[in-house]
Formats: C-alpha cells, structure tokens, sequence
C-alpha cells in the first residue's frame, strides 16, 4: 500500500512531549502532498513482494520531472556500466543539459580515498557543481547523508547510497515525500553543508526553539483519512541550521514512551563507538522498554556476527522480552560483490503510531559528529507498513536468531571501554 498525504500547515511543537497546537483551517489545495516508502530488495532474494516502489525507478521519475534545481547529498558516488545507477547518471546530465542546476555535495575523505570518476563526470558538465564538505575538523564524523530534493519540494531520504549496488544489491529502506514545507527543511540543511564546503559560515535559521512539523492528512484504502505529522530528523548536534531538529532526543523519548512493541532494523547497533567510548544511552533505552514488558525485536546484518560486534547484541537476545536476528543475503550468482548483499535499511517502529526513517546507524558518531538525514512519521497507516515490511524480514529465511548470552549482563562497563 502506498500512502498519500496533504501537507496542511507547519506548526511549532515542542519537543519532550509538549502539547501540540491544533489546526483550526483545511489544507489548501496548493499544499497537497504525496508520501510513499520506496525501497530496493536484493536481486534474486524472495524479499519483493512490490508493496514499494523500487528506488532507482523513484529517483528516475524525480529527476525527469525536474524543471529547475536538483539537490543531491550523498556519502560517495560509485557507478558501474551496465547497471542501475547509469541511467540515474545520465537522467542527471540529461537534465543539467535542459538547464536544470544540479548540485551535488559529497563526503571529502571518501572522494580523495576512491570515489572519483562518477563525481568527476558530473563535475565536468555544464549546470552541474559538485562540492566536498569535511566533517572531521569541525565534529570529528563523516557526511553520511543520503538524500535528494527537486525543485525544492519533491524530496527522497533513506539509507541508499549513490552506489550502483545500492540500486541492486542491498536492501533499503527510503521515503519520498512531495511537500514544499518538507522540503523547506532539507534546503536548509543543503545549504548549510554546501556553505561548509566553500569555507563559509553556514546560515542558522534559530537557536534552538520549537520543532518544525507538518500536519498532514493520510488517506489510505483501510483508514480512509486521518492524520499524521511528519517532523525532521536531523544530526549531528551542534552542526544544524535549527538545533531542534537533532534526532536523537526524540528517539530517547519515543522509545521510553513506548507501550507495547518497538521494531528496529539498522545495518549495525554498538553502544560502544569506533574510538571504544562507552556511549549506552539508546542501549539503555531499549533495555528499560523491556523490561517494563515492551516486546523489542531487532535486525542487523550480518556483518556484526565477529567479535566485538556479536557481544552487545547476544547481551541484547538474552533479555526477557528482547529478540535479535541477523539478515544473511546470500551471495549472488555472479560472484562475490564487495561491499553487498546486505541489510543496509534504517528504520525504527513503536506500538502502532510513531516510525522513523533515517541514514543514521545506531552507534554514537552517527548521532554525535557525522551528518545524516531522516523523517519522523506519527500516524497509525506509516507504522502498520512498516512493520509489515520489518515483519517479511523477521520472518524471511535469511534471518538468523543471534544466539542469547549466557546472562543479560552488558559485556561493557559502565564507567567505559569494551572488553578486547
């Protein structure tokens, strides 16, 4: 099922559970906007069932609709001939060619490090700019974000990668969201990285303050109409262009309001970050949810089934009401693909109304120092897709029970460190 949606108006709401302002007009007919999940299944898995469109298809129907700005940020850029993502490539130039302005931003470290010939075409092309912005001077992360937005209203933002692989190969998890006001958001964020990258002083629209969200009116063939808001998820801390949308508090909030049930699948999940500091705060959250009795049920790839990865998840299964499961896609026919045939999906559902999409892993840097993107959906019919799309993985054949510890104990100590 594919929802639609009527952006109605922004309204200022308070974060740590403040009441909301009501709407007291209509949305007007200008204001209406559509919301779909669109996603990419693994080539020759029995993952598609077509309830979501796939990606390459939405971002080469957004950039042909394009008629004057098209926004792109991304982690790298990898193309590869023959495959998905060269169409995309070339619907980019095509358009630049009709006077669409294309910007493109990307992650400096990983432009130098590899990924330089699909930039380096595009760079070469009249009406496309491609600019590199570095987090590490300034938080210590990475540009991690994965987002399109064109003519400043049609928006795309999930964990695909500008990667032909990502079109293909890995499983992902995006929303595409046609609203003036969510896109208003993103053009921020866009124009404070772009401002970084020229050696700038990036815009900020207001310290802190209320949290931008759109109410919007959802009409499904099983609700009819109702309401849902939709609100940014934005990090990291100290690097945004409006404060309030950090995503990590809200996250805190939703999993400590939760009642019954949270569903979570991420590539990777640590309490512990890449330099071995102990950062516990989404692990503690988790583990009081279930232990008041909330079922927590959790995907990783599995990647993370090596030492100093299996630890904090097996401590995780051990728990009453807490379960964990790898997600092994087997490898394709044509060979090992470096990098693939993976779970690459973020996303997070709790009891039957509240659900996040984002480009956010769940370890310390990605909240704390690197850029990523992502939407926080309230309403009934985004959390019922949701987790009926986590479910057809939960319940897939290539998912693996990680097996429990021997005890519930945290292989961390709370004063820091992991054990090595």
């Amino acid at each position: 099922m594919r929802a639609a949606l009527a952006a109605a108006l922004l309204l200022p709401v308070a974060c740590g559970g403040a009441p909301r302002q009501e709407v007291a007009s209509a949305p007007r007919a200008d204001e209406v906007a559509v919301l779909e999940f669109v996603e990419t299944q693994p080539v020759d898995t029995s993952f598609d069932d077509g309830s979501f469109r796939a990606t390459h298809e939405v971002w080469a129907e957004m950039i042909a609709g394009a008629d004057e700005t098209i926004e792109l940020e991304h982690f790298y850029a990898s193309n590869e001939d023959g495959s998905r993502l060269e169409p995309i490539v070339a619907a980019l130039l095509d358009a630049a060619d009709r006077g669409v302005e294309v910007r493109f931003t990307a992650d400096r470290m990983f432009y130098d490090r590899e990924y330089k010939d699909t930039l380096d075409r595009l760079d070469a092309r009249e009406n496309v700019e491609v600019v590199f912005v570095d987090f590490r001077p300034l938080t210590g992360g990475i540009q991690h974000a994965k987002c399109m937005l064109v003519d400043g209203e049609d928006l795309y933002v999930g964990s695909a990668n500008f990667d032909w692989r990502a079109l293909e190969h890995i499983q992902e998890l995006g929303v595409r969201v046609r609203s003036r006001e969510v896109g208003a958001w993103f053009a921020e964020v866009l124009a404070y990285d772009r401002a970084l990258a020229s050696g700038a002083e990036p815009a900020r629209r207001r310290e802190g303050g209320a949290r931008p969200t759109a109410l919007a009116t959802l009409r499904d063939a099983e609700d009819g109409d109702a309401t849902l808001r939709v609100s940014p998820a934005f990090s990291p801390k100290g690097a945004l262009p409006d404060e309030s949308t950090w995503d990590l508090p809200v996250l805190l909030e939703w999993i400590g309001a939760a009642r019954e049930a949270i569903e979570l699948q991420v590539l990777s999940y640590k309490p512990v970050d890449r330099e071995g500091e102990w950062w516990p705060e989404l692990d503690d959250a988790l583990r009081a949810a279930a232990a008041r009795g909330v079922r927590v049920r959790l995907t990783v790839a599995d990647w993370s089934d090596q030492a100093g990865s299996i630890e904090p998840l097996a401590s995780l299964a051990a728990l009453e009401h807490c379960a964990v499961r790898f997600v092994r896609i087997p490898a394709h026919a044509s060979g090992e693909i470096p990098f693939a045939r993976v779970v690459h999906a973020k996303f997070l559902v709790v009891d039957e109304d509240r659900a996040w999409v984002g480009t956010s892993n769940w370890q310390r840097g990605y909240f704390t120092k690197s850029r990523n993107l992502g939407l926080f959906l309230e309403g009934e019919a985004p959390a019922r897709e949701l987790r009926a799309r986590f479910d057809r993985t939960w319940s897939s054949d290539y998912a693996d029970p990680v097996p429990p510890a021997a005890d519930a104990t945290r292989p961390f100590g709370a004063e820091g460190g992991a054990t090595r």
